[in-house]
Parts: structure tokens; sequence; C-alpha cells
């Protein structure tokens, strides 16, 4: 028969225990990589092609307008002329 301040010392040992793995240590991505809000690393050059790819959208966040992008894309084609 187990004891009541035993049986609670157990469950809060084993709520610590969970807290503390839950936790864990934040992943690091590659230099060449880009981290997602959710941890999840992918390719830098992935990073506002107007795919989803983390799966949480947090790689098409903050890119540079439709416009803009034409723009610096018309730039790049005048080197070449």
């Amino acid at each position: 028969m187990c004891r009541p301040a035993l049986a609670r010392l157990l469950l809060l040992q084993l709520l610590l225990l969970k807290l503390h793995l839950g936790k864990g240590a934040v992943k690091e991505c590659e230099e060449n990589q880009f981290q997602c809000r959710n941890e999840r690393c992918i390719p830098a050059i992935w990073k506002c092609d107007e795919d989803d790819d983390c799966s949480d959208n947090s790689d098409e966040a903050d890119c540079p307008s439709d416009s803009l992008r034409e723009f610096v894309s018309a730039i790049e084609c005048m080197k070449y002329l």
C-alpha cells in the first residue's frame, strides 16, 4: 500500500522530470540554413520562395514585396545590357 505523502512526492518528481525533458535544448541550424519558428531547419535558399517549406509559413514572413522583388530583378537584368 502506498502512503499519500510518498505518492505525492513521486508524482511531483515525475512532473518535474516531464517539464525538464519537455523543454530540451533549442535546435540550431547549419550556417547555410534558415531556422523556422517551429525549429525546423531548411536550406536558406528556400526562404522567400513563395512556398511554405517550414509548414508554419515562417519562411515566407518578412519577405520583400513582389514589386520590390521585381525591381531588384530588373536591376539584375540591367547588368547584362
